[in-house]
């Protein structure tokens, strides 16, 4: 860990510049809590091969419509699997990115996964307020509140299914954008706020949708010049090979060296926006020092 910066690209300079400004919200994917969490493809996996979803069950081989088939063909079954996946859990790793990010200090946090270990991390740190599906409002922003945007996983054995976004039918109604208060929230979020993507594909067709419809609205109002015109970032490891819809939805790329499969690359990124550096260990003899705690002792 160090001062030097882990990325020597323009592009990642102006996000830098966003992160610290404090006008930057940041959307976490599920990559973000691997290996804790299951990501997208492997938790349908686990729930179509528990609740026996054959090849006729389904009209396309869409993940939405795998979880949806499950949850038709076992709903017992299905949420027995979701319980599992995002039970609690001890020595997290995911649990030190989280610690990160809350030192950054974005200006919202806005997760697209279900896990409940953000909330428990930040509240470690700071009293904290969490908004869920469908109840998110716009005017929290700037407070460095969570939103979890499909919903959320807080409950016992016995405890009702929370309300959340996974199937086909669910999706379609939460992006729906005449009724759905997740729609509007995004819309008004995406045209007046810096956004970095961390950790997810904003690929996925109902985000991508809404993502275009954002892009229409931000050129009209501010154009291509505008000081103040809102960017939206994604980083993603130098390896990835996404596709042409992510860049024609107005994101910019901003790559990280992925360095292994965890990710480290990722984490040097947070660790610098977080100012976190090795600790300094005193020397015998060093003259006492009268320093705040929020600031770097003299080297």
């Amino acid at each position: 860990m160090g001062s030097s910066a882990p990325n020597n690209r323009p592009l990642f300079d102006r996000l830098t510049e966003s992160v610290s400004s404090g006008r930057c919200i940041a959307v976490l994917g599920a990559g973000m809590s691997v290996p804790d969490y299951p990501i997208w493809d492997v938790l349908v996996r686990k729930l179509t091969d528990f609740c026996k979803v054959k090849p006729e069950d389904v009209v396309r081989s869409d993940p939405l419509d795998l979880a949806e088939a499950a949850q038709r063909n076992d709903p017992d079954g299905f949420w027995h699997v979701m319980r599992g996946a995002f039970a609690p859990k001890e020595h997290l790793v995911c649990a030190t990115r989280y610690h990160l990010l809350e030192r950054i200090g974005f200006a919202s946090y806005l997760t697209l996964n279900f896990d409940p270990v953000l909330a428990t991390v930040f509240s470690l740190h700071r009293n904290v307020t969490v908004s869920q599906y469908p109840w998110l409002h716009g005017r929290y922003h700037g407070k460095q509140e969570l939103f979890y945007l499909h919903g959320r996983f807080e409950w016992s054995d016995d405890s009702k299914p929370p309300r959340v976004v996974l199937t086909r039918t669910e999706f379609e109604q939460a992006y729906k954008s005449s009724k759905s208060l997740l729609y509007a929230f995004l819309l008004t979020t995406f045209t007046q706020y810096d956004v970095c993507f961390l950790g997810c594909n904003p690929a996925q067709a109902d985000m991508r949708k809404l993502l275009a419809a954002c892009r229409e609205i931000r050129e009209s109002a501010f154009g291509y010049k505008t000081p103040n015109r809102p960017t939206w970032y994604l980083l993603v490891d130098s390896d990835s090979r996404l596709p042409k819809s992510v860049t024609a939805a107005g994101l910019e790329l901003v790559p990280y060296d992925k360095q292994d499969r965890d990710y480290s690359g990722l984490d040097e990124i947070l660790r610098y926006w977080a100012r976190q550096q090795t600790p300094y260990v005193r020397q015998p003899g060093d003259p006492v020092q009268n320093y705040s705690p929020h600031a770097e002792p003299p080297r």
